[in-house]
């Protein structure tokens, strides 16, 4: 079989955008070519099988695109100072008069930990607001922000404390993991808290929002209340949103835990709500569950979430240090990929780094060792030529690849446009005999250099490899690597 015959479709729906020329200004927001993306599955219970949960935020970014465009109405209300809803509203005022300014007001983290401090394996995140207590609206309140400390002392109470009453246990340890989200309006930060070792049970969510024109604290339970959402009318929302993921698995409680505002201000302000639930099982246990749960336009999600990934990891700020989601295998950071796999891609990451030259990399292999997968920044200036691009591509390859005729390579106008960035789609064969891996990958020329996604599949299993690679080529992350 010659490489010309294997030559495949990979190339995702055109999209409209024109294409980028290498040199130009770098992404500045986070894309996909696909409407949802899964997270991670959450770990399997006994009697009880999960399937992949979209991300909440994905399926809402869809509904947020026909508010945007004018197809649907607005989204649900939101309490007085939104100003995503209800236009920039003039700056709150201190208790002497003069605008709060929260311009400067960030979340940061009072613990850090990933397995290297008193906490146990982690991780351990642990947020606090900071403001400019310096202001002269603040001269009454001994330069302290209320709202503010008022949130810091329920992340205290809620987190830090039960963490420390916990420090020092040889038979379990605490995880909390934190989802920070800043915009022009509101900051925002979700946590999940659980203890382990645990049976059956996804541990709690939390979550601090932050008007920063009003300054003032959103409490979730007014969101609630003013959605129409509590005692037995969010039980009854749940259940008829609920799809069993077993035969016989029906809703039996749901306590309210926290909320998020959909971080876009180009569409109407929707809450996310997230609730706890207990799921009665009839072949297992009963378990308890973290669900995300919205309405938009008439239209419900309820979404099952994986608490230890409670989002698609490009959705949330990015920091410095990176936090959880943002971090691979052992808790160090992953590479900043301009080229991500789908994050329903069902892969083990076997390494990661930069090579000598400081490009950054990763590598993956399949859960079913059919496919392994090199994800890499060729180099900071892009190639132009067939030779340049055939010797970046094999750079990653630990076997010497000779151009003995299985080497091909040709531009991919329908790649180009879909992704946005010149490409070529390339195919060679690496081994021979029984150690034979045919490879088939992407090579793009981008503003922040060359990125090469190059994929090999076990010839012995061509094309069930092919197959699998073929799809996750259609539907690549494009993520800002800044």
């Amino acid at each position: 079989m010659t490489p010309a015959s294997r030559h495949p479709s990979v190339f995702p729906t055109p999209l409209t955008a024109p294409i980028r020329p290498a040199a130009q200004t770098p992404l500045t927001a986070s894309t996909s070519l696909s409407a949802h993306s899964p997270l991670a599955t959450p770990p399997k219970r006994a009697g009880h099988q999960t399937r992949a949960a979209r991300s909440l935020l994905a399926a809402l970014a869809a509904m947020a695109m026909l508010i945007a465009i004018g197809l649907g109405g607005c989204g649900t209300e939101t309490p007085a100072g939104d100003a995503a809803s209800e236009g920039a509203p003039s700056a709150a005022e201190g208790e002497q008069g003069g605008d709060i300014d929260n311009s400067q007001t960030t979340i940061e983290y009072q613990v850090q930990e990933y397995g290297d401090g008193e906490y146990g394996p982690g991780p351990v995140e642990i947020p606090m607001f900071t403001y400019d207590g310096g202001q002269p609206a603040f001269d009454a309140t001994d330069h302290k922000n209320p709202a503010l400390e008022a949130i810091n002392l329920s992340i205290r109470n809620e987190l830090l404390d039960p963490l420390n009453a916990s420090a020092g246990s040889e038979d379990q340890w605490m995880e909390i993991r934190a989802y920070p989200f800043t915009s022009p309006e509101y900051l925002q930060v979700i946590c999940t808290m659980a203890t382990f070792p645990n049976y059956g049970d996804d541990g709690e969510v939390f979550s601090w929002v932050f008007d920063r024109e009003a300054n003032q604290w959103v409490e979730p339970e007014d969101v609630y209340a003013a959605a129409g959402l509590t005692g037995d009318a969010l039980l009854v929302a749940v259940r008829e949103a609920f799809e069993p993921e077993n035969d016989g698995e029906s809703v039996v409680s749901v306590e309210p835990a926290a909320f998020m505002y959909y971080p876009d201000s180009s569409a109407a302000t929707v809450p996310v709500f997230l609730v706890e639930a207990k799921i009665d099982n009839p072949e297992g246990d009963p378990w308890r569950g973290l669900f995300g749960y919205a309405t938009v336009n008439d239209e419900t999600i309820l979404e099952h979430l994986d608490p230890a990934e409670l989002f698609d990891p490009s959705e949330p700020d990015q920091t410095d240090p990176p936090l959880a989601y943002a971090r691979g295998a052992g808790g160090d950071a992953t590479p900043a990929l301009m080229f991500q796999l789908p994050l329903d891609a069902e892969v083990e990451l076997t390494d990661q780094g930069e090579d000598s030259e400081g490009n950054p990399y990763a590598n993956y292999i399949s859960n079913d060792s059919l496919v392994k997968v090199t994800i890499r920044r060729g180099s900071d200036v892009a190639a132009t030529d067939d030779q340049g691009i055939f010797d970046q591509v094999t750079a990653s390859v630990s076997d010497a690849v000779e151009q003995n005729g299985s080497w091909y390579l040709e531009p991919s106008e329908e790649t180009s446009t879909a992704y946005t960035y010149p490409a070529h789609v390339f195919e060679y064969d690496e081994g021979q005999n029984e150690d034979l891996w045919n490879h088939l990958g992407l090579y793009f020329a981008t503003d922040a250099g060359s990125w090469i996604v190059d994929a090999g599949m076990d010839a012995d299993n061509y094309d069930e490899g092919h197959a699998i690679v073929e799809d996750w080529l259609k539907h690549l992350r494009l993520v800002d690597p800044a």
